[in-house]
């Protein structure tokens, strides 16, 4: 209701206004009064008075947005007097009532029993709002609009609904901005939502969801000696010229510290800027940390500092446009619609269920006079945070399986009016990644086509591995034709092969451009004898006596030259058909990263060399030139671990075995028992080292006539199908003879002994080792030396089970490799 009285050419306006009441708040009428003074001699005829007409505005909205029950004129007073500098905090007891009715007043389907993150607004809407009433925001309330809000996620649970009935929950809040534009003053607010609960008797809190919001009040304004900005942002590059960086006045290394070309970087940052105008500054300062990422892990290592009252912009700013890697997330073509036609979306008739359920009282969503008071069009509007909520629904249910937490960011601009009773249109479209999740843009027009919203959401895919495949699927040229076109590609070969040739004189580009029968490493003049060196610190332990040996007895101080030779060509080799492999699925996981397409809680597995490029790609626990260095001496050392003739040829392999081509009758049971018959019966090794698919891929390595006897042992059990032991002895002796004899016929013909392909066996080409079997655990102690601790629990998948901390994986994995560690 509205009072309106004249006395000469004084005007008093008294506006009355109904709050309902709301679950904490009984219903009252708030009142304002407004005095104006009729000027027939000017063209503005009427003008308001008293120098407190914003306070008495201010004081109004108060009553509706921050007023706590028994102590309401305290509560908005404390509000109103509150500095933009303080922190403002509310608790807020989640119950099933205010669900319900936040789910009602949205049309949400009911039959869920919490309330989507939206209800955050809800939850931490006190200590959100008052930012606007902050002492320091000097301007009239009734000109204010919402611009802008976002969330954030900062929970990786995965839940239907975020909030729940008993629900302790805390927002802690703070203005992160107040700016002046040309259309008025901007504030913005930030706040954390957490989660209080006991553990272990202590409290804690568990940070659910940070959000932003920002208010527009409608004006002109000149009082840029109110206005700031603290902002906190985080930067991470890939440094290239180290010597600049540490000729920065701004920043002070750790004591012993050194930086390196290649290192990974981040600056974390907390800017804090005072206006002088609308595009100048007062002053400019700046503070963080600089961190380096080390073996999966971040490390402190340098301070960010800096101070100005001259500059517009720092030069930290300046250094991070030079440096900052560039990301390639998003889509040159604008992206591509995701709904054949746009979701409809009713906007009810009235506002005031949501007003209640979301405490957002402000009776410019309810009252016409509120509204024609504000400037509107003379009549209420629907909140914007209802619109919002009703958009981030249908993306979760359009978009992300129906899952709340699926959308980990959410941003919405408010562009135009929405009217209760308003229909209005959704349309979404795939405009980038980032971090493995979708970009959707999205725009909301009403039935005339204007558009009244904008947002951007993004939104989790389903759960995704990444598998990083062995040696064996090496091939001549491989990763060449993305190392012309891609710089990403070309910068890890390079990196790779630069290492490789300056450690150990030779190029693994070379190889697998060329794929060489041999290559003589030089050890002349100083580099050449610091490349002896480090072959002749290479050793291994004899397998026979248990002493510590060289690796490579041939290389010594008198040594000027050494061959690697291969009658295949080298890079089917083992030492070098592994970093070549390396590198291939590190350049490959670095373009696929480069375009944002690793989610970061995405599972990882490598199969068996694979386990290596996934540590070093996806974990990031090994540095691309530890990685290379370590998997070439890995292959040296199972290359050396067996013995070869004159040629380089060894008398192993292996190959796949599927049981099903051979018949239901040839179970898993049986399969071992064909293997273990094997074995006992030449005196020679056989052994099942991998278990890929049940029942249908187990690769086994050996001696070749094993594997021979093998091939041509399950061909005959398809016909026989027997699982009689007599009989299995019988084929598995038959087999054995036949397979001697083939390899005889090829050394009478001077032919290398070839395994060949049988009905239920598939060789592994260029393979000539017994990769994971007991032949090779003599070569452990030597490998053990060339690793570090790495952190990859709850991510890495290693022979099945995810790995983890249980004491049983420990012990698990010391009985296998014989540790002597405790």
């Amino acid at each position: 209701m509205i009072e309106i009285t004249k006395k000469h050419a004084n005007i008093l306006v008294i506006v009355n206004e109904v709050r309902p009441a709301v679950a904490d708040l009984k219903a009252d009428v708030a009142t304002l009064e407004m005095t104006f003074t009729y000027h027939s001699e000017v063209s503005c005829l009427i003008h308001a008075e008293g120098s407190d007409y914003i306070d008495k505005v201010k004081a109004f909205y108060a009553r509706f947005w921050v007023a706590i029950e028994d102590k309401e004129e305290e509560s908005c007073k404390a509000a109103c007097t509150a500095s933009v500098k303080d922190s403002f905090m509310t608790n807020f007891a989640v119950t099933k009532e205010d669900i319900i009715a936040y789910r009602t007043a949205l049309g949400l389907k009911c039959d869920e029993v919490g309330a989507p993150v939206d209800f955050s607004t809800v939850v931490s809407w006190r200590a959100l709002i008052q930012s606007v009433l902050a002492n320091e925001v000097k301007g009239n309330l009734l000109n204010l609009v919402h611009l802008k809000h976002s969330y954030k996620l900062l929970s990786s649970r995965k839940y239907s609904a975020m909030f729940l009935p008993g629900d302790d929950i805390v927002s802690t809040a703070k203005v992160a901005s107040l700016r002046i534009i040309d259309s008025g003053k901007i504030v913005h607010s930030m706040a954390t939502i957490s989660r209080r609960a006991l553990n272990d008797d202590m409290e804690v809190f568990e940070p659910l969801v940070e959000l932003h919001s920002e208010f527009l009040i409608r004006g002109c304004f000149t009082d840029f000696e109110s206005t700031f900005s603290v902002e906190e942002t985080k930067h991470e590059f890939v440094l290239k010229d180290a010597e600049e960086l540490k000729t920065k006045t701004w920043l002070k290394l750790a004591a012993e510290t050194s930086v390196n070309v290649g290192d990974r970087l981040a600056l974390q940052l907390t800017t804090k800027r005072q206006y002088a105008s609308i595009s100048s500054l007062s002053s400019l300062e700046v503070s963080g940390v600089l961190f380096r990422g080390e073996a999966g892990t971040t490390v402190e290592i340098g301070a960010v500092e800096f101070k100005s009252d001259e500059v517009n912009e720092s030069p930290i700013t300046a250094f991070l446009r030079q440096v900052q890697l560039e990301t390639s997330g998003m889509f040159v073509n604008n992206g591509s619609y995701m709904l054949e036609t746009p979701l409809e979306i009713n906007v009810p008739t009235n506002a005031l269920a949501y007003a209640v359920a979301s405490r957002d009282l402000n009776p410019i969503h309810r009252s016409n006079y509120a509204a024609i008071l504000a400037g509107l069009k003379g009549k209420p509007i629907m909140h914007g945070m209802w619109t919002a909520t009703k958009v981030r629904d249908l993306v979760t249910q359009s978009f992300s399986q129906g899952l709340d937490s699926n959308v980990v960011e959410y941003e919405v601009s408010f562009d135009g009016m929405v009217y209760p009773g308003d229909k209005l249109f959704m349309q979404a479209r795939h405009v980038g990644q980032k971090n493995g999740n979708k970009i959707l843009s999205i725009e909301v027009v009403n039935s005339s086509s204007e558009r009244v919203i904008t947002a951007r959401a993004v939104v989790k895919q389903r759960p995704t591995a990444f598998v990083f495949t062995g040696q064996g699927s090496a091939e001549v040229g491989m990763g060449m034709n993305r190392y012309q076109e891609s710089p990403i590609a070309r910068e890890i070969w390079d990196r790779g092969d630069r290492h490789l040739l300056n450690m150990f004189g030779f190029s693994i580009l070379d190889i697998v451009h060329n794929n060489p029968k041999s290559i003589t490493v030089y050890f002349g003049g100083k580099k050449g004898r610091r490349i002896r060196e480090k072959y002749m610190s290479l050793t291994c332990e004899d397998p026979t006596t248990g002493e510590t040996v060289p690796l490579l007895p041939e290389i010594n101080t008198r040594t000027q030259s050494f061959t690697f030779s291969l009658p295949e060509g080298l890079l089917f080799a083992t030492q070098f058909n592994q970093p070549a492999i390396v590198l291939l699925e590190k350049a490959m996981f670095s373009e696929i990263e480069d375009a944002q397409l690793i989610p970061s809680d995405a599972f990882f597995a490598g199969h068996s060399l694979g386990e290596y490029a996934g540590l070093s790609s996806f974990a990031g626990v090994l540095a691309l030139e530890d990685v290379v260095e370590v998997v070439f001496l890995r292959g040296l050392i199972m290359q050396r671990a067996v013995k070869r003739d004159a040629e380089g040829r060894s008398d192993y392999g292996m190959v796949a075995a599927n049981p099903m081509r051979v018949g239901s009758h040839m179970t898993e049971e049986l399969l071992y028992t064909i293997v273990q018959g094997i074995e006992a019966a030449s005196g020679k090794l056989l052994q099942v080292v991998n278990f890929n698919v049940q029942q249908y891929q187990y690769v086994v390595a050996g001696d070749s006539v094993n594997l021979e006897t093998l091939s041509l042992g399950l061909a005959a059990f398809k016909t026989l199908k027997s699982t009689e032991s007599e009989d299995v002895d019988k084929i598995i002796m038959y087999s054995l003879e036949q397979a001697r004899a083939r390899k005889e016929e090829c050394e009478q013909r001077g032919r290398p002994f070839m395994l060949t392909r049988g009905l239920a066996t598939i060789p592994l080409p260029g393979i000539d080792m017994p990769f994971h079997s007991r032949e090779l655990l003599s070569g452990v102690p030597s490998f053990r030396e060339l690793l570090r601790t790495v952190h990859i629990v709850k991510k890495y998948i290693a022979n099945q089970p995810v790995f983890g901390k249980a004491k049983e994986k420990y012990q698990e994995a010391k009985a296998i490799i014989k540790s002597k560690g405790k």
